[in-house]
């Protein structure tokens, strides 16, 4: 079975001490829920450090946002994350969406502009977060599921300040208007067979263009000038785009036959489809 996913958060746990912001206050080691205000409205996150982590050395921090009517438990559960953060040492924030959504919808914009202010909140987590721990600014990903995927996307543009790279399961989308600073570096799992978010587009309303061409419009936005396929299993084909703006090159990982779900999980998705085990 190929660690795609596993080698991928390695990868951009590596740490780049001058660019760290030394936290004054500190989280417990292991997996905390903590309590955060934002406009007047008190909500939570899970916090994971892991065992390695000591003061004086900065750690990367990953953004989680799960999916539709669900929590950041269901998706520690369905991504492993928790053993994959302190195997390779990165600290995450589990988002968690009022009445288990967040405010995502079309292109990758706010659904309802009076609703949640879920980005606020967002910085919100990322504050607190950096208050109590040493972290590299320049490793602070996001890593999202379904909706939480497409809220990783919309983070991706309102948040790039802070934002600088995303992973995303069954989600991709390219932000229109995309408001990012930056060039974003962005991997992107996907089934062909997904009935939740097609493949081929269309669908739901929020859902609209392909994966394809919100993959490709990454990498124009990029400016990647070269592309390469690449077979990683019976079932798994890879898209590289490279040569992109600071290196930061876009890929697609495509299942065929795939489902609504994550890659090498023992998760149980009911009837969203196949799970590969091709990757992991």
């Amino acid at each position: 079975m190929r660690q795609l996913i596993v080698g991928f958060f390695a990868v951009f746990a590596q740490s780049s001490m001058p660019y760290a912001w030394q936290g004054t206050g500190s989280l417990p080691l292991g997996l905390s829920s903590v309590q955060v205000w934002q406009g007047g409205v008190q909500r939570r996150f899970l916090a994971y450090v892991p065992s390695s982590y000591r003061p004086q050395a900065n750690v990367p921090l990953w953004i989680l946002a799960h999916g539709s009517d669900d929590s950041p438990e269901i998706f520690l559960s369905m991504s492993n994350m928790q053993r994959m953060a302190e195997r390779h040492g990165f600290a995450f924030a589990g988002l968690e969406g009022i009445n288990g959504d967040f405010n995502v919808g079309r292109d990758a914009n706010a659904e309802n502009p009076y609703g949640p202010d879920d980005v606020g909140y967002t910085m919100a987590v990322m504050q607190q977060v950096t208050k109590n721990l040493n972290v590299d600014m320049q490793r602070i990903r996001c890593a999202g599921f379904s909706r939480g995927a497409r809220f990783c996307s919309r983070l991706a543009s309102e948040l790039s300040n802070f934002i600088t790279g995303v992973a995303v399961v069954s989600g991709v989308r390219y932000p229109m208007p995309n408001n990012a600073t930056r060039a974003m570096p962005l991997i992107a799992f996907h089934g062909t067979m997904d009935a939740v978010n097609p493949y081929k587009g269309q669908g739901p309303e929020y859902w609209g263009t392909s994966v394809d061409d919100a993959v490709q419009r990454w990498a124009t936005f990029n400016g990647c000038k070269t592309q390469h396929w690449k077979r990683l299993g019976s079932q798994v084909l890879e898209s590289r785009h490279s040569d992109c703006r600071d290196n930061a090159d876009v890929t697609l990982v495509l299942v065929t036959g795939g489902g609504h779900t994550w890659p090498g999980s023992m998760y149980n998705f009911g009837d969203l489809g196949y799970v590969t085990h091709e990757i992991a």
